[in-house]
């Protein structure tokens, strides 16, 4: 177990390189920079502008540069950063108290220049977690027992309602879902606050929205999956020796039928958690995903570094706990 975690550090460390690599020169490629929108200004002050965040620099200067300040720790004098460039996501106070260890700084947003985009996590990432996790429960919620009451009763009134009502979900998206929920429940019905965020009455419409389209993937994947294991020799073996029916159902039929459900969990989870980007806008939430679709209209090439970033280290811890977990589901699995 411990060699498999070592490797898969070391290939995580590997993609997010390459994630950064392409991400950088590609974001560089495209048409337009983050000072187009003040163009009243003569040259001279947009070259100092540039000068002052290094956009004067070779490409490869600029990376290593941003990197750097990411992967590399510093040590300063403790108490709050002086500066946006100085803001660092952790800070580690030193033995005596004249010095401090600071760690991954993500540098200034080049658009909103009072703010870093450490300062932006840390206010909005919170938000896009919280309801990240709602939809998660949403979607285990619906689409697991929706997958087995399918799978139990197939070719019944039970599948076809269940699966009638996935396919539906894995058609509609949240972009048509969400202004239907907003003009159903929030005008007409006068039930809940059609956007904003602070409130229990905040959370459901975002998180169903969310997470409807989910649960309707994990619900046709789960029935697939237990449809296959019923089928399986070990199982008629079991209800030919006399077994409970719920015993064959919670220890054979579901753990062994749980592996392709939880292989895609790893995935919805990074995705649900580190940005619900459509969501947040139509609801008006101020989470990081929202920041992340204006970073890419507003050309903010930190930003956009720093959450691509972040979005591809959830997604690799996700999957690796997503391997991790196939050895309890399935003892045979072995990782030497």
């Amino acid at each position: 177990m411990g060699r498999f975690i070592a490797r898969r550090i070391l290939w995580m460390f590997l993609v997010l390189f390459v994630v950064s690599l392409v991400t950088f020169f590609l974001m560089r490629a495209v048409p337009g920079g983050p000072f187009d929108k003040e163009r009243d200004f003569p040259d001279s002050v947009i070259e100092n502008i540039e000068a002052r965040f290094g956009l004067d620099q070779p490409l490869i200067i600029q990376y290593l540069r941003y990197i750097g300040q990411i992967v590399v720790p510093t040590v300063t004098e403790p108490g709050p950063p002086r500066s946006t460039s100085e803001d660092y996501l952790f800070t580690i106070n030193l033995p005596g108290g004249e010095s401090a260890l600071r760690w991954m700084n993500f540098g200034p947003s080049l658009v909103n220049r009072s703010r870093s985009v450490t300062d932006m996590f840390r206010e909005n990432l919170g938000v896009t977690f919280q309801l990240g996790i709602a939809a998660i429960i949403v979607a285990v919620a619906i689409g697991l027992p929706a997958g087995i009451v399918a799978a139990l009763n197939r070719n019944t009134i039970w599948d076809y309602v269940g699966m009638g009502i996935a396919t539906v979900g894995v058609s509609v998206t949240a972009i048509t879902l969400g202004p239907f929920l907003q003009y159903l429940l929030g005008v007409e019905l006068k039930l809940l606050p059609i956007s904003g965020w602070g409130t229990a009455a905040h959370y459901i419409m975002p998180a169903f929205t969310l997470g409807f389209a989910q649960a309707a993937i994990i619900a046709r994947l789960t029935r697939a999956s237990l449809l296959q294991v019923l089928n399986e020799d070990y199982i008629r073996t079991a209800r030919a020796k006399g077994l409970n029916g719920r015993r064959i159902l919670w220890m054979h039929v579901l753990k062994n039928g749980m592996i392709p459900v939880v292989t895609v969990l790893g995935p919805i989870t990074a995705f649900l958690v580190t940005g619900s980007f459509v969501t947040e806008q139509i609801f008006a939430i101020p989470g990081i995903g929202r920041a992340y679709v204006q970073s890419i209209g507003n050309r903010d090439y930190t930003l956009i570094m720093g959450t691509t970033l972040l979005f591809a280290f959830v997604l690799v811890l996700a999957n690796t706990i997503v391997d991790i977990s196939y050895g309890w589901l399935d003892p045979r699995i072995r990782y030497e």
